[in-house]
């Protein structure tokens, strides 16, 4: 496998039990980053950092077909997931 390993955990995070459904997300979020983070050797912040851009990429595929609901519901997680970068 050629790249970086961030990129890739994004639906890992995401969509097992999915936290972005619980009313108070980020402490899921920002444990699951923490642990895959100490598996794969990767800072945390980069994990998310990945993550917000897939998702970025993924709100202006649906838009880019006209489907801006979908694209409104990416950049929601984007705005949680930015949350973590925060602090």
């Amino acid at each position: 496998m050629v790249g970086d390993p961030g990129y890739d955990v994004a639906p890992l995070v995401l969509q097992l039990a999915s936290p972005l459904d619980r009313a108070h997300p980020i402490p899921i979020l920002r444990g699951r980053y923490a642990l895959l983070a100490d598996a794969l050797g990767v800072p945390s912040e980069r994990l998310v950092a990945w993550s917000i851009a897939r998702a970025v990429e993924s709100a202006l595929w649906y838009a880019s077909r006209d489907d801006l609901a979908a694209g409104s519901e990416e950049m929601a997680t984007v705005a949680v997931l930015a949350k973590l970068l925060a602090g």
